[in-house]
């Protein structure tokens, strides 16, 4: 494939290279952290009866220009599979432990990621078989996980103001959803599965009653790439009056964890 021709392959010592990492899908983003605009996305496409993993792989081997030398390589993990621990109490010896306790049944290697913002380790899990590949393949790599530059974006933002946040990002599978305290302090966060809207505002609205929110006063902010996301939008305005989209883009969030790291 060729990129735009905006993009240097001669000199990729500039750009940072963003792999997003699923069980149904794979893609790349390059990006000149400098230069304004200078991004490009590529969702790579499945044969017919391959596999997101396999057809990755068939990629990487027929496009050279992945395999130049790049400012930084980041893997996004988005996996449903993952769990928090604050940073007081991680230990890395133990990471397969504290993970294993929410998901016995996981065969895949398991990561952690510190954040300092908020001060908590996400860990989740990645296919063995692609955390061999990406780490024998590219130095300089640094994995995260999907929902980390949400985490890092609004604990940036929640300690101003006196009210409630809940934080939506909203998947073709799944729905995450976050919850900040009025004093900023990151409570909560889970993964439902759910591939219909009437679920997620089924999900949406047990968690504001478990937190007994403000229908007038509280915030609700939606993120995400699914099709429904405006619909999710349209159908909580009904019932919440600070609804809103979480107005800025994947790569501007994505911006914001690749600071700390």
């Amino acid at each position: 494939m060729k990129l735009p021709e905006k993009f240097d392959l001669s000199s990729t010592e500039k750009y940072i290279l963003v792999f997003e990492i699923s069980n149904e899908m794979y893609s790349f983003s390059i990006y000149d952290s400098v230069e304004d605009g200078s991004f490009f996305y590529h969702e790579i496409e499945k044969k017919l009866g391959e596999d997101a993993f396999s057809a990755f792989e068939n990629f990487y081997y027929e496009n050279e220009f992945l395999s130049n030398s790049y400012q930084k390589i980041f893997v996004v993990n988005n996996t449903a599979n993952f769990t928090f621990v604050p940073n007081n109490v991680f230990d890395e010896k133990k990471k397969d432990e504290f993970f294993r306790f929410n998901f016995s049944g996981n065969e895949g290697k398991v990561l952690a990621q510190t954040l300092n913002k908020p001060e908590i380790t996400i860990l989740h899990s990645i296919p063995e078989k692609a955390f061999d590949f990406f780490n024998r393949t590219f130095l300089n790599l640094h994995f995260i996980h999907h929902i980390s530059p949400l985490l890092s974006y609004f604990a940036e933002r929640t300690r101003i103001g006196n009210t409630h946040r809940l934080i939506m990002n909203m998947q073709n599978e799944g729905l995450d959803v976050l919850y900040f305290a009025p004093s900023g302090e990151f409570v909560f966060a889970n993964h439902f599965k759910c591939s219909h809207l009437n679920d997620a505002v089924y999900y949406i609205f047990f968690i504001w009653k478990q937190f007994n929110l403000n229908q007038l006063r509280d915030f609700i902010y939606v993120a995400g790439n699914s099709s429904q996301t405006p619909d999710l939008i349209e159908q909580l305005q009904k019932y919440v009056q600070n609804v809103f989209p979480v107005d800025v883009t994947s790569s501007e969030l994505l911006s914001l964890t690749l600071c700390e790291l």
